[in-house]
């Protein structure tokens, strides 16, 4: 009788499994602000350790330990770029638009400080294209042995909802 086995996410991992992590993070208004203060103390209290900096501090802990190569791609969304004025919902959070990537979770936390100094808090928050993005990516890797991990940091308030649903189900 044959009996199928049940791999656990560990028995991936240790049979050769390269889990690769991509960060995308909500920049938008409604993520960093707080009507209250002005302009400029909202974005000195978003490059303070704030939520976002512990959630990702917290989850990269974890997360980099199983991503073999530590280089992580790391986007922005959801706000104007201040080198090109235009609205977008995928830009890489280091700000150099040749590199989406940041070395380990000290170089995703460094980007998402100084993300601030290149960017117009604006909106709308739209996940579906960074969704895509990651899942194109996935499907171009000829090595099948890769797990790709997506973690995508915002206060919950999502534009594209109809979108991103889909994206979600094409992707699954």
């Amino acid at each position: 009788m044959f009996a199928q086995s049940k791999f656990s996410f560990l028995d991936y991992i240790f049979g050769g499994t390269s889990i690769n992590v991509v960060v995308g993070v909500d920049l938008s208004s409604h993520a960093t602000s707080n009507t209250q203060l002005p302009a400029s103390r909202q974005i000195k209290m978003a490059q303070s350790c704030n939520e976002y900096g512990v959630a990702i501090q917290a989850v990269m802990e974890i997360l980099q330990e199983y991503d073999s190569d530590q280089l992580f791609p790391a986007y922005g969304f959801g706000s104007r770029l201040s080198s090109g004025g235009k609205l977008s919902n995928k830009y890489p959070l280091s700000g150099d638009t040749n590199n989406y990537f940041c070395k380990g979770m000290a170089g995703v936390l460094e980007a998402y400080r100084r993300s601030f100094e290149a960017v117009h808090i604006s909106g709308p928050v739209c996940f579906s294209p960074i969704i895509r993005d990651v899942s194109d990516t996935a499907k171009r890797s000829k090595d099948t042995e890769n797990y790709y991990v997506l973690l995508i940091l915002t206060n919950g308030s999502v534009d594209d909802w109809i979108e991103t649903k889909k994206a979600v189900i094409e992707v699954s």
